[in-house]
C-alpha cells in the first residue's frame, strides 16, 4: 500500500457531458440532507479531488435519489452545512451571499472561488461562516456551484420550499455571468481561460 517510488500514468478523455441535473438545472432541483456526515480532515485530505473522497458522495447522493430527491447536503460532523456530494453551497439572504467556510470540511472549489469573485464584481457582498439547516430554510434562494454542476438553483430542501419554490434573480444572473465568463463573453475574466487546440 506504499504509492512511493511509483511510476505516474495520466490519461485524459475528453467527452461532450451536457448539464449535469439535466433540464432540473433550470427549473431548481430537490435536495434531502444527509444521513452520512461530510468527512473531515482529521480522516482524509478533503480539500484533494482524490478518489477515496467520492465514497462519501456517492451513498449520500444514493440515499437522496433514493428517497425521491435530486441531489443530497451535506453536514459537517458539528452539524454545520458543508456541501453536496459534487458541489459547494451558497445562499441568498437580503441580497447578500453566504457559503460555508473550509472549516466546514468543503472542498475549496475552484467555481466556488470564481462565483464568489463575480459576485463581489456585481456589488454583491459574500461571507464565508458556518452555517445551519435553518440558514438554509430560511435563505430567500439557495444554490449550487461547480464544474459539472455551473451554478444551479435548489427549490426545496428536506420537503420546505427555498423562497418562493422557484429558482431566484440572484441566482439567475450569477449562472448567466458564470456562463458568459467560462465562454470567453467577457473581457476582465479571460485570464481565467486557457485555449485548447
Amino acid at each position: 500500500m506504499n504509492p512511493s517510488n511509483r511510476e505516474v500514468n495520466i490519461a485524459i478523455a475528453a467527452i461532450p457531458f451536457g448539464k449535469y441535473f439535466g433540464e432540473k438545472a433550470n427549473r431548481g432541483v430537490r435536495c434531502k440532507t444527509s444521513s452520512w456526515e461530510r468527512i473531515n480532515s482529521r480522516i482524509l485530505p478533503v480539500r484533494a479531488k482524490a478518489s477515496g473522497n467520492y465514497l462519501n458522495s456517492v451513498i449520500s447522493g444514493l440515499e437522496a435519489i433514493s428517497a425521491g430527491y435530486d441531489e443530497a447536503i451535506l453536514l459537517s460532523g458539528d452539524g454545520y452545512v458543508a456541501e453536496g456530494p459534487g458541489e459547494n453551497i451558497f445562499i441568498v439572504s437580503k441580497g447578500k451571499l453566504a457559503t460555508p467556510g473550509l472549516e466546514s470540511s468543503i472542498l475549496s472549489g475552484i467555481t466556488r472561488d470564481t462565483v464568489k469573485t463575480i459576485s463581489q464584481d456585481m456589488g454583491m457582498e459574500v461571507s464565508e461562516r458556518l452555517m445551519l439547516r435553518d440558514d438554509l430554510y430560511l435563505a430567500d434562494e439557495v444554490f449550487f456551484c461547480g464544474t459539472a454542476a455551473e451554478v444551479t438553483p435548489v427549490v426545496e430542501i428536506d420537503g420546505i420550499k427555498i423562497g418562493d419554490g422557484k429558482p431566484g434573480e440572484i441566482t439567475r444572473k450569477l449562472g448567466q455571468k458564470l456562463s458568459e465568463a467560462a465562454t470567453g463573453k467577457t473581457e476582465r475574466y479571460m485570464k481565467w481561460l486557457t485555449p485548447v487546440y
